[in-house]
């Protein structure tokens, strides 16, 4: 009985310990994460009255082109190359 009792206590103490660690470690580790990330550059400077001027006469591609549509294309058989 004292053998059952000194090792569900030593597994007790073992299990709380493990746990303390584990979340003293993940605690510091989330804290030096949120510091890091506060101390990155956060991108250009813009001067104040500053304008943002677009070239509208080029052609503006926001994706690459549909895949599904080339795949119809070629299993119908009416690949075309353009």
């Amino acid at each position: 009985m004292g053998s059952f009792i000194k090792q569900t206590f030593a597994s007790l103490i073992g299990s709380l310990l493990g746990l303390f660690v584990f979340v003293g470690l993940s605690g510091t580790g989330l804290i030096l994460l949120l510091f890091a990330a506060a101390s990155t550059d956060s991108g250009p400077k813009v001067k104040d009255s500053s304008m943002l001027v677009f070239d509208l006469s080029t052609q503006i591609t926001d994706a690459e082109p549909d895949s599904g549509l080339i795949l119809q294309q070629a299993l119908s058989g009416n690949l075309q190359n353009k």
